[in-house]
């Protein structure tokens, strides 16, 4: 092999080297975007049931104006 030879090997490697890393870089941001929204979806869930169960027990205990009356 001679020099020319060479050099389009190092530029070619070179070449499919940085494809491939802005290629994983990119999956890697959509994947970070993915879990962002499963976490978000998943805590507001959780929030809401928290405040459900919240209400839900509230509703379930005896005001005073009950005691009273009973």
């Amino acid at each position: 092999m001679d020099r020319w030879d060479i050099i389009i090997i190092v530029v070619a490697g070179y070449v499919a080297v940085m494809t491939l890393v802005r290629l994983m870089s990119s999956r890697h941001n959509q994947m970070l975007v993915q879990i962002r929204e499963q976490l978000t979806k998943q805590l507001r869930k959780k929030t809401k049931t928290k405040t459900k169960k919240k209400k839900t027990k509230t509703d379930d205990q005896p005001t005073q104006e009950d005691r009273g009356a009973a």
